[in-house]
């Protein structure tokens, strides 16, 4: 009898005075697949967090979506804004506002992949969406429920989601991360199954941690929205073009001089001394985390590095932010780079007259500098590689 009542008030204990968790969280995913799928115009607020080599980050971002938009490069309009610039796309045209600099800068042919490298839609919705999307049924993707909690006066359900080998980058391509777990956690409303918050976390302790609040369905917005009108009059309008021409003349004043010498260490200790290399060609790429250029270039400075190295030429890649390099490892995995990278390059960067990435300069055998440009240009570069050798 003692047995059977036990058993009875432990039933009861469990049915009534404990929250159940669901043991299937694929079934919450898809569940959130769902919700997202079925938005079409939207806006929210984002709060990013973010601590990343030891360096704390934090932004207010408000964002608005459109998924009824015919564009074919990344399948809908969006506008962010944040305190020091706007980033917004209109299905053709690709506007950013720099109000620190007074700049209203357009892109006429924007790349997906340009579009998609934005921090605000790496943290959004509609990057959600096609993450799950990948992830859902993929055998390599380990889901599992680790808890509740109230976010912002919403509660959630915590699920944790572990990429086994291999990641999604914010411009939705996987790359290959042999023997590594690539770690999230998506919070969900437990009522309504939409996204609440969205991790990402780092080896080295650090993450980027996006929360969605204030979201709101639209039935229409105001058509300025997309065009960008909004432009103080002390402002200057230009062509990505133009912009970048005017900041590469500041460094082209290097080309016909000689290189300053320098002395780095690399990730695994090892010292780079410019000098020793005298008689090879160098290419040097100054870079840094989280800029949405030098990640779009990685594909083509690991293609370079492998074509030309057997014709002499050294490729390095010289990180001038000086973060920890337990993050510069990490987001040198994450992002397939495969280029030697020297670090705390600060200096050096600033005898280069560096002010932005990915900065490349081209040094023939004699050192002299031959080629200065920011960002990457793959039609005027590989002609000047080929000219050094």
């Amino acid at each position: 009898m003692k047995t059977l009542t036990t058993f009875l008030f432990i039933s009861i204990l469990f049915l009534f005075g404990c929250k159940s968790i669901t043991v299937n969280p694929e079934e919450d995913l898809a569940q959130t697949l769902a919700y997202l799928e079925q938005l079409e115009l939207y806006q929210y607020d984002l709060i990013f967090e973010g601590r990343q080599g030891g360096v704390e980050d934090k932004a207010l971002f408000s964002c608005l979506f459109d998924h009824t938009s015919e564009d074919t490069l990344v399948g809908t309009r969006f506008r962010f804004e944040v305190d020091s610039f706007l980033f917004a796309f209109n299905g053709e045209v690709l506007f950013e506002k720099l109000h620190e600099e007074k700049i209203l800068l357009q892109d006429q042919t924007p790349s997906a992949l340009t579009l998609n490298s934005n921090l605000a839609m790496y943290m959004s919705p509609n990057f959600l969406m096609n993450f799950i999307d990948e992830i859902i049924n993929n055998p390599q993707t380990e889901v599992q429920i680790v808890g509740e909690e109230n976010i912002g006066g919403t509660q959630t359900k915590k699920i944790k989601i572990i990429l086994n080998e291999f990641l999604i980058r914010p411009y939705r391509d996987t790359i290959v991360t042999k023997g590594v777990q690539n770690i999230y956690e998506l919070a969900i409303d437990e009522k309504t199954k939409a996204p609440v918050q969205f991790t990402v976390y780092f080896a080295d302790g650090g993450f980027d941690k996006g929360t969605f609040t204030n979201l709101k369905v639209l039935e229409n917005v105001d058509p300025d929205q997309w065009e960008i009108t909004d432009v103080p009059m002390d402002f200057i309008s230009m062509s990505w073009e133009e912009y970048w021409t005017i900041r590469r003349a500041k460094q082209e004043a290097l080309v016909g001089k000689h290189a300053p010498d320098f002395i780095l260490l690399d990730l695994e200790g090892k010292s780079f001394q410019l000098s020793k290399l005298i008689g090879q060609p160098v290419l040097l790429e100054f870079w840094f985390p989280n800029c949405g250029p030098c990640v779009a270039a990685v594909p083509e400075v690991n293609e370079i590095a492998d074509l030309y190295k057997a014709k002499g030429l050294k490729v390095a890649a010289v990180e001038f932010s000086e973060v920890k390099e337990k993050y510069i490892l990490d987001y040198i995995m994450k992002n397939g780079m495969e280029t030697p990278t020297l670090v705390k390059g600060k200096e050096v960067a600033v005898n280069y007259g560096i002010s932005g990435g990915p900065t490349f300069v081209l040094l023939n055998k004699k050192h002299e500098v031959v080629y200065v440009r920011l960002g990457l240009d793959m039609g005027g570069l590989i002609p000047m590689i080929e000219e050094v050798l």
